[in-house]
C-alpha cells in the first residue's frame, strides 16, 4: 500500500539497487515559477497534464532547437514544459499500482545532432570539470548558456552541444512558431522576415523548407517536420 512522495527539496531521491513496486501510487508536486522550464519523471503521471503544454527535442542545428508537442509523458524520458494555466504549484501524481525499476534511478537522454536533452533525478552542478561540452539550462524563460557553475534541480532536464560556436541565448521553436528567445542584446540573430519556397511571405514557420531572414542580414533555411 505504500505511496512514493517526491520531494524538490530531497537530494537524491532515490537509487534502489532492486525493483519497487508502489500500491499507493506516487506522488509529486512542483512550484512552477516561469512559463518554460524542463520535467524527467520515473513514472506517468496522471495529473497536472492540463495545466501544461509538453514537448520533445525533434531537431537541432548550431543555434536552434525545435520540439514536437507530446499528449503523454513517458517515464524517465525528458521534456520542455510551458505552463498555460491554473495554480503555480502543480500536482503531477497517479494513484495507479507503479514499479520503478532499479536501472531507473538515472534518468534516460533525448539526443538529436549536434545536441543531447539529459533528464535528471538529483541536484547536478554543471561546470568545465563535470562538462567538457557547452551547458545550457532555463533561467527564466529563456535558455541560456552556462557561463559558470549551472545548478540543475531534480526531476528537470538540460542540454549539452560540442559547438565551439554556440550562442550565449539560443532560438528555441515550439510546433513551428518563434518562442522563447526575445530578441535582446544576447540574441543578434532575431527571425525578422519568413517565407516559402514560392516565396510567400508568412507571420510563422510553416510545415516543410522555410527561408527565413535574420535582422543581422543573413538568410538561413529552417526545415519543420
Amino acid at each position: 500500500t505504500a505511496t512514493l512522495v517526491l520531494d524538490d527539496a530531497l537530494s537524491p531521491f532515490f537509487a534502489a539497487e532492486s525493483d519497487n513496486t508502489f500500491n499507493g501510487g506516487i506522488q509529486y508536486k512542483r512550484k512552477v515559477s516561469a512559463e518554460k522550464s524542463t520535467i524527467t519523471l520515473p513514472f506517468t503521471p496522471s495529473s497536472g497534464l492540463e495545466n501544461c503544454t509538453f514537448y520533445k527535442l525533434s531537431s537541432g542545428s548550431e543555434n536552434i532547437l525545435t520540439f514536437e508537442k507530446v499528449t503523454k509523458l513517458e517515464p524517465n524520458n525528458p521534456y520542455i514544459m510551458v505552463k498555460t494555466e491554473g495554480p503555480n504549484e502543480i500536482d503531477f501524481s497517479t494513484d495507479k499500482s507503479t514499479t520503478i525499476l532499479a536501472k531507473d534511478s538515472v534518468a534516460s537522454k533525448t539526443t538529436s545532432s549536434p545536441w543531447t536533452m539529459h533528464g535528471t533525478y538529483s541536484t547536478l552542478v554543471i561546470n568545465s570539470e563535470s562538462c567538457k561540452d557547452n551547458a545550457y539550462g532555463f533561467t527564466g524563460n529563456y535558455l541560456k548558456k552556462n557561463t559558470g557553475n549551472m545548478t540543475v534541480k531534480p526531476f528537470r532536464a538540460y542540454f549539452t552541444t560540442p559547438s565551439t560556436t554556440a550562442k550565449d541565448y539560443l532560438d528555441v521553436i515550439f510546433g513551428g512558431e518563434v518562442t522563447g528567445i526575445e530578441r535582446n542584446e544576447f540574441s543578434p540573430e532575431g527571425i525578422t522576415e519568413i517565407f516559402s519556397l514560392d516565396g510567400k511571405k508568412h507571420d510563422c514557420l510553416q510545415k516543410g523548407m522555410n527561408i527565413v531572414k535574420m535582422n543581422n542580414g543573413s538568410i538561413k533555411k529552417i526545415v519543420i517536420k
